[in-house]
């Protein structure tokens, strides 16, 4: 499976990609606005979401949901949640704190919803039983995760232009993409507790119209400028800007980020 990233890596890591994030995080939320028709939000009063970013899921879940309903989210990212408390939203609370270990009492939301997370977190078990744990009976919980690999180009022209130009990684870290398969997916949601288990695949295209469009963004993320002063950036830039030529201009198709969604019900 390898190495797993532990809790104090990802706070440090996202705390650093915030400002690139913030650029880019139309992504995401068009992949949570999936979830919305699933979670019958009219009816609840009382949801949780864990790994909240910088709000903007809170803004589309305020479109939906009662005036008096209360939003509770977190994010292991202190800067992240700084964001979200600036926003003042309606009725919402923000703290700093991980998805797997949350304050929250036993069987106190009717709605659970974690965008893009599950995947990231050292031990998804953990995570899961503790959405399970803070649900209400008849409760509804969403999870999205990466989706396959060969469907998610907004990831891979990255991975693939960076292993063409200085080879394959000697990175061991887990990779994102391992909860892709909806049968394990569901399978460990299942084991958490949950009744029953809906899943689909949806795809969120990332808006660059242009090749030096896509570029910038690729070339301004904190790990790529880190690569900067290596021997062999300049041969990556090559590789990456000839892999998103390849999809935007001879393909004429958009760099996209697939999901796998799972609504699962308590």
């Amino acid at each position: 499976m390898g190495e797993v990233v532990g809790n104090e890596q990802l706070r440090v890591f996202w705390n650093q990609l915030l400002p690139w994030y913030l650029e880019n995080v139309e992504v995401p939320t068009a992949i949570y606005s999936t979830m919305i028709p699933m979670l019958k939000l009219k009816s609840a009063r009382k949801v949780a979401e864990t790994g909240c970013g910088s709000g903007n899921g809170i803004e589309v879940l305020r479109l939906y949901l009662p005036q008096d309903a209360e939003i509770f989210a977190n994010d292991l990212a202190e800067e992240m949640v700084n964001v979200v408390q600036s926003r003042n939203f309606l009725n919402t609370h923000c703290i700093a704190c991980s998805n797997d270990e949350l304050p929250y009492e036993d069987n106190s939301f009717d709605r659970y919803v974690s965008n893009v997370s599950l995947q990231i977190v050292p031990d998804p078990e953990k995570m899961l039983s503790e959405a399970y744990r803070i649900l209400a009976p008849g409760g509804i919980a969403a999870f999205s995760v990466w989706g396959r690999q060969e469907n998610s180009s907004f990831h891979t022209v990255l991975s693939d232009a960076i292993e063409e130009a200085m080879g394959p990684s000697q990175d061991h870290k887990r990779s994102n993409f391992h909860l892709n398969d909806p049968l394990r997916l569901k399978a460990l949601i299942k084991a958490a507790g949950f009744s029953k288990v809906l899943t689909y695949f949806t795809l969120a295209p990332c808006g660059y119209r242009t090749v030096e469009e896509a570029m910038e963004s690729y070339l301004s993320r904190p790990s790529v400028n880190k690569m900067r002063s290596g021997e062999h950036f300049e041969l990556f830039s090559q590789c990456l800007r000839r892999k998103i030529h390849e999809i935007l201009v001879v393909k004429e198709e958009t760099i996209s980020f697939e999901c796998l969604v799972a609504v699962s019900y308590k």
